[in-house]
């Protein structure tokens, strides 16, 4: 509240906006900057391929005709020996 109140209203000048006033963001203010378009078509794109290595991966390891032929539990060590290394090498 001390911070609205030190800011003037854009009432006070007449309802017009002052060239420093920031107008707030909406989602379609966002989405006309290209770069916020191009970094979000670069997050979606690593998005899917994460999903779907993730996805594919044990069902390779299942195949048993070409695939690795690997059971369950050992897909299950596989995933969290991973899991334990990226959190490893995140805190080191």
């Amino acid at each position: 509240d001390d911070i609205v109140a030190l800011i003037p209203h854009s009432s006070e000048n007449g309802g017009r906006q002052m060239a420093n006033e920031e107008v707030p963001a909406t989602i379609l203010s966002l989405m006309k900057r290209k770069s916020t378009r191009e970094h979000l078509l670069v997050y979606w794109v690593y998005s899917f391929l994460i999903v779907s290595l993730d996805e594919s991966f044990p069902l390779f390891c299942l195949s048993k005709a070409s695939g690795l032929a690997i059971r369950e539990k050992n897909i299950g060590n596989i995933f969290s020996g991973t899991g334990f290394f990226y959190v490893t090498i995140q805190y080191v």
